[in-house]
């Protein structure tokens, strides 16, 4: 028996711990069709009296324990959430993993979960003879996962959202299984073989994603994805390709493209992970695919944070495409100088602990660029 725990999915219609949750679902649906903002607030004091009294668990006796035991996972995530502040569009997502690329450990890379991270150990070391990438649900970590999950879905109750986590895709699944030194040599000496793999990578995502968002969808068939704090009509996920830092524009074109092209059409929503500007070269390629619905851009360590002007230019590129842009981290003074170049079609910022007073400014910008007619809009420099 699967996990050795079963519940029916349960018919939820919202998230009873969001005040105007009806409104905040507006705007993210504004927002996947470029037209009104989202604004989402971190790094906020927790509330003095929480929603619920259930307690806070104690710290696990080690990393492994606490990405892997599902009662303390589903304990600590309902008595965080019950104790956050939710302004704006904030929503309570609960994450139902704390490492990602989770389907690497499904194919047999064995993770290694250090305190604020996860590794996996590389197992194919033959190409030739290694079996077909499969999603098997009674393997270990599959088991393991799916437990995790089944009780946040028990604990929620409909209090909270419960977001889908980062199983991962393409070449970032494949680099944990070979290595990326080999699989860099790979993509030269047996480009098809990586192909092969790339494409029992996707199906094992969509075998591995339906069956997750038959537990945590809502009613309306919306869902949530928690790493990002996404939420969306239908099956709703990020995609991502941080290898990519290390091919060039056409190795991107030939192996990334084709697959990420599928996942996005698959999804009813998708935002992809932009990570470093190693990356910002395989933008156009990215651009290009008309199912991807939104970019998320990670500045990487040693460069400005997300909100310096400085990257003004690619968030222009990614407007113009007629996709929308993630902002992530960024101050009130950063939000407001943001609004006041792009407007607020397409526009998510998520705005790291601002002051009362900042925070009822940034609010009536928004409220303000809300009321104006809104569409897709070109910006120029």
């Amino acid at each position: 028996m699967e996990c050795g725990l079963r519940i029916e999915p349960m018919v939820i219609e919202g998230s009873r711990w969001k005040e105007r949750w009806e409104l905040a679902r507006a705007h993210f649906v504004q927002w996947w069709d470029h037209t009104g903002p989202v604004l989402v607030v971190t790094g906020l004091r927790a509330l003095d009296r929480p929603r619920d009294d259930a307690p806070m668990p104690d710290h696990p006796p080690n990393p492994r324990a606490r990405n892997t035991d599902p009662v303390w996972f589903a304990s600590n995530e309902r008595a965080r959430l019950a104790r956050q502040a939710l302004p704006a569009d904030t929503l309570p997502i609960a994450h139902v993993d704390y490492g990602c690329v989770q389907l690497a450990a499904c194919f047999g890379a064995e993770p290694h979960f250090a305190e604020d991270t996860v590794w996996y150990h590389e197992c194919i070391d033959e190409p030739d003879t290694f079996p077909p990438l499969r999603l098997t649900k009674t393997e270990k970590w599959w088991q393991v996962y799916k437990a995790i999950l089944m009780e946040v879905v028990r604990a929620s109750q409909g209090d909270f959202l419960i977001g889908a986590p980062a199983f991962g895709s393409n070449l970032d699944v494949l680099a944990e299984l070979r290595g990326t030194q080999l699989l860099l040599c790979d993509l030269v000496e047996r480009p098809g073989w990586v192909k092969e793999k790339l494409e029992e990578i996707n199906a094992a995502f969509f075998i591995a994603f339906d069956d997750y968002y038959e537990q945590i969808k809502l009613a309306d068939g919306s869902s949530a994805y928690a790493y990002f704090h996404l939420w969306g009509l239908g099956k709703t996920s990020q995609v991502q390709c941080d290898f990519a830092a290390m091919i060039s524009p056409d190795m991107y074109r030939e192996f990334v493209i084709p697959p990420l092209q599928r996942q996005c059409a698959w999804l009813d929503h998708s935002l992809f992970h932009l990570d470093g500007p190693n990356c910002i070269s395989h933008l156009d390629h990215l651009l290009a695919i008309e199912e991807l619905d939104a970019v998320q851009w990670t500045p990487g360590a040693g460069q400005p944070g997300a909100g310096d002007p400085k990257w003004y230019e690619l968030y222009r590129r990614i407007l113009n495409a007629g996709k929308s842009v993630q902002i992530l981290g960024v101050s009130p003074d950063e939000a407001r100088q943001i609004l006041d170049t792009f407007g607020g079609a397409g526009v998510y910022l998520s705005v790291q602990g601002p002051t009362g007073q900042e925070l009822e400014a940034l609010l009536d910008l928004v409220e303000s660029l809300r009321a104006r007619p809104q569409g897709v809009a070109r910006y120029t420099c």
